[in-house]
Order: structure tokens, then C-alpha cells, then sequence
């Protein structure tokens, strides 16, 4: 593809960055956006990222209604993510564990609760049970 350079190069156009975000720097730093330093706890998932990490990313390189792929869904961070962003999103985890976490933490999300207030049985107290 002539004319093209850095790491677009090569991709259909369609598959480019959106608009000017090949300009924005995609570093992240502790504080930037209110995002504190990651340290994960004992019951977390070890690589877990604030969802508030990948709503920056998802905004940025995506628009409302694209489809997501997160190759190692773990808990589920980029699928809330996407679910507040208004994004569709296809997850992929191998343990089942972190798959029935990440299933949890969608439903909260859909409803616009906490994993903690369903856990808890307070989608009835605020009208989340939609039968």
C-alpha cells in the first residue's frame, strides 16, 4: 500500500486506526484519566485492569456498535467496559472460573449494578428482574 507508513502499513483502510488516534499517545500512566497503579489482591484475577482502563481504550479506537475481541476475557474487564461504552463484544477465557466472574460482572453491568449488589439479590430491590 503506497503512501502508508508505521504501523498501519499494510492494513485495509477500514482496518486502520480511527481518525487522529494514531496521534494520541497509548500510554497509560498511574493518575492519568483517575486511574490509580494496579495491584492486583489475593481473590482478582492477576492480570486484572481497572474497567475504567479499558473504557479509555475502547472509546479511542472503536465506535458505538463495533464488536470488541478480547482473547483472554479473565473477569470480564473489557466486556463491562464495552457494555457501558455501548460496544458489542465477543470474550474468550479458558478457565471456568474467571468465564462464571466475567458472566456475572456483564449481567451487573447490563443492569447497571455492581457484581456485589447482584451477588446480593439487589437487582429486586431496584427493578433489575425484568420477567
Amino acid at each position: 500500500m503506497r503512501g502508508l507508513s508505521g504501523s498501519d502499513a499494510g492494513f485495509p483502510r477500514r482496518l486502520r486506526g480511527r481518525g487522529d488516534s494514531h496521534r494520541i499517545e497509548n500510554i497509560i500512566r498511574p493518575g492519568d484519566y483517575g486511574i490509580a497503579k494496579i495491584i492486583p489482591s489475593a481473590n482478582q484475577h492477576p492480570t486484572e485492569k481497572p474497567v475504567e482502563l479499558a473504557e479509555h481504550f475502547i472509546k479511542l479506537h472503536t465506535a458505538p456498535g463495533d464488536i470488541v475481541l478480547d482473547p483472554f476475557c479473565g473477569s470480564g474487564t473489557t466486556a463491562v467496559a464495552c457494555v457501558r461504552t455501548g460496544r458489542r463484544f465477543i470474550g474468550i477465557e479458558l478457565d471456568e472460573k474467571y468465564c462464571k466472574i466475567a458472566r456475572e460482572r456483564v449481567e451487573a453491568a447490563r443492569k447497571g449494578l455492581t457484581i456485589q449488589e447482584i451477588r446480593t439479590g439487589q437487582e429486586v430491590l431496584f427493578g433489575g428482574n425484568d420477567e
